[in-house]
C-alpha cells in the first residue's frame, strides 16, 4: 500500500506542478492583451500578432489546467443527491460516473493524438496575416488528455479504496481547497 500512495502522490505532484507553472501563463495574458490596448488606443498601431498569441495561451492554459482541476475535484458536479451519501457510497458513486470520464478522455486523447500528428506531419501554419506554427499548440491536446487520465487513474484508485474501506484515502489538497465531503460536513454541523 505504501507503493501505491507513492504512485499516487507522484501523479498528484505532475499534477500540481503542471497546474502551478500554467497560473504564471495568466499574467503573461493580461501583459500581451495590456500591450496590445495601449498600442491601439494610445498609439493607433495595431499589432498583428496578439489577438493568435492570446488565444494560444488561454487555450492551452485551459486544456492543461484539466489535470491540476481534477486533481482537486473541482470540475463542475452537480451533487444534490450524492451530497446526502455516505463516504463510502459517493465514492461508489464516482466509480460508476467515471465511464464517462475514461470514455471523454480516451476519445480527447486518440483523436487529439491525431489532430496533432497531422499538424506536425504538415507543419501546419495560421491563415492568419501574423501566420504562427500552431502544430506546436495542437501538441497540447494529447499532453492534456494524458496527464488528465493519469489524474483521473489517480482518482479512481483512491475512489476504489475508498468503496472498500468506507474511509476516505487521503489525497494531499491543501487545507485552504474546500472538497465535496468538507462542504457537507459544514452544512450537517449547521
Amino acid at each position: 500500500m505504501r507503493v501505491l500512495r507513492g504512485i499516487l502522490r507522484v501523479i498528484d505532484n505532475i499534477s500540481e506542478v503542471t497546474g502551478r507553472i500554467l497560473a504564471l501563463a495568466m499574467p503573461v495574458l493580461v501583459v500581451v492583451v495590456m500591450y496590445e490596448i495601449i498600442s491601439r488606443s494610445v498609439f493607433n498601431s495595431p499589432t498583428k500578432w496578439v489577438n493568435e498569441t492570446s488565444l494560444f495561451l488561454f487555450g492551452g492554459a485551459a486544456l492543461m489546467a484539466g489535470a491540476y482541476t481534477h486533481r482537486h475535484r473541482a470540475h463542475v458536479v452537480l451533487d444534490i443527491l450524492v451530497s446526502r451519501l455516505s463516504v463510502r457510497k459517493r465514492a461508489i458513486v464516482d466509480i460508476i460516473n467515471s465511464g464517462f470520464f475514461w470514455f471523454f478522455c480516451g476519445f480527447m486523447l486518440y483523436w487529439g493524438w491525431k489532430f496533432a500528428a497531422k499538424a506536425w506531419k504538415f507543419h501546419e501554419m495560421s491563415w492568419s496575416y501574423w501566420g504562427p506554427p500552431i502544430y506546436p499548440i495542437k501538441t497540447l491536446l494529447p499532453i492534456a488528455a494524458a496527464l488528465i487520465l493519469l489524474q483521473g487513474l489517480a482518482n479512481l484508485t483512491r475512489d476504489i479504496i475508498t468503496a472498500i474501506t468506507g474511509k476516505k484515502e487521503l489525497t494531499g489538497v491543501q487545507d485552504s481547497m474546500i472538497g465535496r465531503e468538507e462542504i457537507v460536513a459544514q452544512k450537517d454541523a449547521v
